[in-house]
């Protein structure tokens, strides 16, 4: 087993790299960024955030924010403010050390897999991030083996402002959204909101705002308003197989998507942060765009994803039910493609067991090699 080590963005990381995919991922937290597709084209692109404070000799309070960056996996997902310090933000998993368990690269291929001991919930995490040869992607697993009880979890992708322009969110058919709870006002310990609390919307196009006018903001680009920190989540629709998310640079010529099961992760919270945090470390310099596919309460996480809530009186799971008995295993896939001029929004997407098709709004469409029955299989 030999797997390249580097020092990157502040952060010891392992890297393992395919003919399309180079990635790094964080020895503490597990954290996937810097992901760079097409590394040996004339134009690599790299989507993912990496906090503006990731090299400064500081404390992070909470931990999670040391080594903020890219996707990682939250077990449990959310603040966790009411557990008496037994889960700090975001859980062990995206805090942790993680332990290198088997790594390979062949044949334009790649996979790493890394395990960690969880107290609580007592279990066993193994992580595994696997590209192949052609495929601008990346395959997540997480097996959970152990635990018992009711838990919130799911994936903090995040991404970065496009090098021009703006980002252009598209997702597969939703129920509803619904902005987050918080206590109501626009600024609460220096953040400021433009969102109303556990407001109810049915376009991302028009999210209702804290103001007379503008009455409504499209939360549907990135950047959007400067100066604001806002979470909202859209639930998927009843009867998809495999949903997705989609976020289209048009200007900087390439779109990031996700690919998940909506039966195991019903949600996708959107965590807008438009320099709308004035405390340390942010200081009011962070932009960054989360797209999380979660089964959680939106960020509020323990206690109040496993109890009754508004969410699970409306049949949306706020968490998963752990057993020790059996494995409970959560696949992913994201990627990044580039997009030809003139590709400026996702109307819609089909996915297929080989490939997923993105469709723009003036005929257009764009391809991707994507073993997609990965989410349900987990098996490539």
């Amino acid at each position: 087993m030999s797997t390249a080590t580097r020092r990157i963005r502040g952060q010891d990381s392992w890297v393992i790299t395919s003919d399309t995919v180079e990635l790094a991922v964080t020895m503490t937290g597990g954290m996937m960024a810097p992901v760079t597709f097409y590394p040996d084209s004339n134009r690599p692109l790299r989507p993912y955030s990496i906090a503006p404070w990731a090299e400064e000799d500081r404390e992070t309070d909470p931990p999670v924010l040391g080594p903020l960056r890219g996707d990682f996996f939250c077990l449990p997902f959310g603040a966790n403010a009411g557990t008496d310090g037994r889960h700090t933000v975001h859980g062990a998993t995206a805090t942790k050390p993680w332990t290198l368990m088997a790594s390979e690269e062949q044949d334009g291929s790649a996979a790493i897999e890394l395990g960690m001991d969880v107290a609580d919930p007592p279990l066993r995490v193994t992580k595994r991030l696997r590209l192949r040869s052609g495929e601008p992607v990346v395959y997540t697993q997480h097996e959970l083996a152990g635990g018992d009880g009711a838990f919130p979890l799911g994936h903090h992708a995040t991404l970065a402002p496009p090098p021009s322009g703006k980002l252009r969110i598209s997702t597969s058919e939703i129920r509803f959204g619904m902005t987050s709870p918080r206590a109501d006002g626009p600024m609460v310990a220096d953040e400021y909101f433009a969102l109303p609390p556990l407001t109810e919307f049915e376009r991302l196009d028009a999210v209702p705002t804290i103001w007379p006018s503008p009455a409504s903001i499209d939360c549907s680009v990135f950047p959007r308003m400067d100066g604001f920190s806002d979470i909202l989540s859209v639930f998927a629709a009843d009867g998809i197989r495999v949903a997705w998310t989609a976020a289209l640079a048009d200007e900087a010529g390439y779109l990031w998507f996700s690919l998940k099961d909506p039966g195991l992760l019903p949600a996708t919270l959107f965590w807008i942060e438009e320099r709308g945090r004035r405390g340390e470390p942010w200081l009011g310099r962070n932009r960054c765009l989360g797209l999380e596919e979660i089964c959680g309460y939106y960020a509020d996480g323990l206690p109040i994803a496993a109890q009754p809530n508004t969410l699970t009186r409306r049949g949306i799971p706020t968490a998963v039910q752990l057993r020790p008995d059996a494995p409970t295993v959560i696949n992913t896939i994201q990627g990044c493609v580039r997009v030809p001029p003139g590709f400026t929004r996702v109307r819609d997407a089909r996915v297929e067991p080989d490939h997923v098709v993105f469709f723009g709004g003036e005929g257009q469409e764009v391809a991707v090699q994507v073993r997609s029955e990965f989410i349900l299989s987990g098996t490539l």
